[in-house]
């Protein structure tokens, strides 16, 4: 029962993870992987400051040591989807919130790690083993979710406006450049048409009334 429940809840991740990750924006998630400042933040929160509340907690509250030893690991434990539910439900920043939730999992070994060897002695002398083979499966489906839902994100991305518009206004300058040159090219003068047009080269105001009196002069 138990190894029916696991996979269950493996195939839970995965799928979790994919649908919320193909629906999020492609460029501001790499942004956040570029410029990792929220992530860094995050991070120093979430290995930081919540292992060390839970250990505050576990001595305000006088806990027995199994009781510590539970809370100090589950707040070691990296972010899971029940975050990136929140954040998509409330329409926050769910780019961010993925980033995060990938990164912290695969540090997860070695934070995980570093607060069982800081906090356990403090709350108990039993050593405490992590079970490495199930982190490692939790984390491979949360981390293969989060690339099949960027792939379909990257797949189903709609065109960009700037590139649909540029693209619609060099056809319609190329469809448009024959008809353009048409008129210009119909309405250009002809001399052999008239002999008594005027000539190519404009005249001044100055010409054009010497030309009128020398001919009514002639007359």
């Amino acid at each position: 029962m138990a190894d029916w429940l696991g996979t269950i809840i493996i195939i839970g991740i995965f799928l979790t993870m994919a649908g919320f990750s193909c629906t999020i924006d492609l460029d501001k998630f790499f942004s956040y992987i570029k410029k990792p400042k929220g992530i860094l933040i995050g991070l120093f929160c979430q290995y930081g400051l919540l292992p060390l509340s839970a250990y505050f907690i576990s001595q305000i509250l006088h806990l027995e040591s199994l009781h510590s030893i539970a809370f100090i690991i589950t707040g070691s434990c990296p972010g899971g989807t029940l975050s990136n539910f929140w954040c998509w439900f409330f329409g926050s920043d769910l780019e961010l919130s993925i980033a995060m939730t990938a990164s912290s999992s695969i540090l997860s070994f070695v934070f995980l790690t570093i607060s069982c060897i800081i906090y356990m002695p403090l709350v108990s002398d039993e050593n405490v083993k992590i079970d490495y083979a199930s982190l490692a499966i939790s984390v491979s489906s949360l981390i293969c979710g989060v690339i099949f839902g960027l792939i379909i994100a990257h797949k189903t991305r709609p065109i960009k406006p700037s590139q649909s518009s540029s693209s619609n206004n060099t056809s319609t300058s190329s469809s448009m450049s024959p008809s353009a040159q048409s008129p210009s090219s119909s309405n250009e003068p002809s001399l052999n048409d008239n002999n008594d047009s005027s000539p190519s080269t404009p005249l001044s105001t100055s010409s054009l009334s010497y030309t009128t009196v020398a001919k009514y002069l002639i007359k």
